[in-house]
């Protein structure tokens, strides 16, 4: 099968990993892992929406192992830890290829990647701080569509910032994330928290 399916581009691979997850076929894990192994190889020729869908469909697909796993208890364990190391190195991959690619992403994909990075309880604190990277570059989305937004800027600011604190490991991590809101935005995000 993997022969067949080498040929895919970037964003081929990522259609389909959406449309698999939509469709909820997700015990076809060979197949997951072909369309996942091609897209990595082939990650610089990703656009920055291609890989926010397949990020967004890999996390489809971990919500269903950890579901699977840990609540229904359809299966041992092991899976959920086989699963949770292939999981950190993927999403390695994936967020570096965003944080080069931010700038292409926009204010929806961005929330996206930021309320999805956390299905799997990062673990590894690496990618827990590229995390971060992308949410910091991504407050120009914010400043990309503040126009577009209106009144309801300062209410979709406040959510970024919240979905981004998560991937504060410590209080420098925070109060770098409260200056790029300062400088890229010009807002105290801290006092319209306040509010």
């Amino acid at each position: 099968m993997k022969d067949k399916l080498v040929q895919l581009k970037p964003i081929d691979c990522a259609m389909f990993m959406t449309a698999f997850s939509r469709a909820e076929m997700f015990k076809e894990v060979e197949l997951f892992e072909c369309l996942e192994a091609i897209f990595v190889q082939h990650i610089d020729e990703a656009e920055g929406s291609t890989v926010v869908t397949m990020f967004n469909a890999h996390a489809a697909w971990a919500f269903s192992i950890i579901d699977d796993v840990l609540i229904k208890k359809n299966h041992p364990r092991r899976v959920y830890k086989v699963f949770k190391a292939y999981n950190e190195a993927f999403y390695e991959h994936m967020v570096v290829a965003m944080i080069r690619n931010a700038d292409e992403i926009n204010l929806k994909g961005t929330m996206l990647v930021l309320v999805n990075g956390f299905v799997t309880n990062l673990k590894k604190r690496d990618n827990t701080r590229l995390m971060l990277q992308f949410a910091l570059k991504g407050v120009r989305a914010l400043e990309r569509e503040r126009g577009h937004l209106g009144e309801g800027f300062e209410p979709v600011a406040l959510k970024y910032y919240t979905l981004a604190e998560k991937y504060c490991l410590n209080k420098k991590d925070q109060t770098d994330l409260i200056e790029v809101f300062a400088d890229e935005l010009d807002l105290d995000i801290v006092e319209l928290g306040k509010r």
